[in-house]
């Protein structure tokens, strides 16, 4: 039998409204944090990569995720 795959999912917060320009940048950061994420699931535990993702949201300005 396989292995189940990883799955990760994150939100990137709702109300955006439907500025094209700003929803595709949005959607960009979203794909990038994933993606990392996603890549650290190969190198590190589901919590630290969950982790890394709100940090990254949390960094990004494009999010009102924290700090």
């Amino acid at each position: 039998m396989a292995a189940n795959p990883s799955v990760l999912l994150i939100h990137g917060g709702a109300g955006w409204g439907s500025d094209r320009r700003q929803l595709a940048r949005l959607r960009s950061s979203l794909r990038t944090i994933c993606a990392a994420s996603y890549d650290s699931l190969r190198h590190h535990s589901a919590l630290e990569s969950v982790v890394a993702a709100v940090q990254q949201l949390e960094d990004d300005p494009l999010f009102n995720a924290g700090t």
